[in-house]
């Protein structure tokens, strides 16, 4: 927008300075209308002061956007390998274990087999909607406004 208005601006001066004083005129203290040279060098100067400070806090959001996408992955690999690693059966010299019931201990590993599969399942479509959401206000679908899951976690052109 800052440089659209500068634009309009400079286009109307020239107008009115062409329809004020013609086409002729060389130097600033021709006409009353024209700027000074080094007023240019300052509009631009600053111009271009907000264009690299834009530039700047834009990239610093994206930044701390990304920084905390990696932490959440990385909490999210912690929580699974939590998972992996305590949602287990008892094993020998720990409180519960049981070396006379072997049938109860295979249907307790396959629970836990179960439980743990289903938790590893559940993190990974967490982060995956999550960079869908994040994609999805950048980028969109523009072939179907209405994805479904499998189109979701296996079309994903993104990544």
């Amino acid at each position: 927008p800052q440089v659209l208005l500068a634009f309009v601006i400079g286009w109307v001066a020239q107008m009115v300075k062409l329809w004020r004083c013609g086409g002729q005129v060389q130097e600033a203290f021709e006409c009353p209308v024209t700027f000074a040279p080094y007023a240019h060098s300052v509009t631009g100067s600053v111009l271009a002061f907000m264009i690299v400070y834009r530039f700047k806090f834009a990239y610093d959001r994206y930044y701390e956007a990304k920084s905390a996408i990696g932490e959440l992955h990385c909490g999210l690999r912690n929580f699974n390998i939590g998972v992996c690693a305590f949602l287990r059966d008892a094993r020998e010299g720990e409180p519960g274990y049981n070396r006379k019931d072997v049938k109860g201990a295979r249907e307790r590993c396959a629970l836990f087999m179960k439980e743990r599969t289903e938790l590893l399942r559940l993190s990974g479509l967490l982060f995956g909607f999550i960079r869908h959401v994040l994609r999805e206000q950048r980028l969109g679908y523009l072939d179907d406004p209405n994805p479904g899951d499998k189109q979701l976690l296996l079309q994903d052109k993104c990544g």
